[in-house]
């Protein structure tokens, strides 16, 4: 009965020393040297304490972190640019387009044999003669946009009247006016007033601005607008008032 007594304390003296070895000495993953006198019982209690300091902890994930990670897992990732925007940038661009305008226009050239003359000739036609002769040479333009009436317009066949209504019964403009739109970038010039023959006064128009007749009639820089005006693409204010005023407008 003796003997027994000190077999358990000696076993329970040695269980302590391999509890504090194996704490204070994490990392070891070798089973302990168990002497031949210590009973199953207490080896297998040391074998236990030692397999639960050596495995880690599975980590189980909840049904919220499964159904997080399998959203995350399952998002479409959208691209910087969608469908639309990418065939604008590469396919519809203006200047792509341009640009494989003016190569095919050269393969034509090219393919047929015609020069850069001939190109402008089936695009534009002829620029229309002048058959009035200008009254005044050399008219001078104010600052301000008026300029004093020569006289002898009575003989032609198309007229522009002045514009009426000023202090002291003064001489009016001529009524050509500019008109810029989207902020500037598209400038028109506009002629109002105008009667008689609008062919002819076209034609005239044409030939002393230098516009030719484009084959396309929606390609053309002239156009009537509604009400009997003519508008002019660009601002070519000083050359018209300075060819109504030779005209003796």
């Amino acid at each position: 009965m003796v003997y027994m007594n000190l077999l358990r304390r000696s076993s329970a003296r040695f269980c302590q020393q391999q509890q504090q070895a194996l704490l204070s000495a994490p990392s070891v993953t070798t089973a302990p040297i168990v002497s031949a006198s210590a009973s199953i019982r207490n080896f297998a209690s040391v074998a236990t304490i030692n397999t639960r300091a050596t495995t880690t902890p599975i980590h189980r994930e909840s049904p919220f972190e499964q159904e997080l990670n399998y959203n995350y897992n399952n998002i479409v990732k959208r691209s910087k640019h969608s469908s639309t925007q990418i065939k604008r940038l590469f396919k519809q661009n203006p200047a792509r387009r341009r640009i494989a305008k003016k190569q095919q226009q050269q393969t034509d050239a090219d393919g047929n044999g015609r020069g850069e003359e001939q190109r402008e000739r089936d695009i534009f036609l002829t620029i229309p003669e002048s058959t009035i002769q200008p009254v005044h040479s050399d008219p001078k333009i104010l600052t301000n946009g008026w300029n004093a009436p020569v006289g002898g317009s009575g003989d032609h066949p198309f007229q522009v009247v002045r514009t009426k209504n000023k202090p002291n019964n003064a001489v009016g403009f001529l009524p050509v006016y500019s008109e810029y739109r989207k902020d500037g970038a598209r400038v028109t010039t506009r002629i109002r007033r105008v009667s008689g023959d609008r062919g002819l006064f076209l034609n005239e128009l044409r030939a002393a601005l230098q516009i030719p007749i484009p084959k396309n009639p929606r390609e053309d820089t002239i156009r009537i607008r509604t009400g009997g005006t003519i508008e002019i693409k660009g601002n070519r204010v000083l050359e018209v008032k300075t060819w109504l005023a030779g005209l003796g407008f």
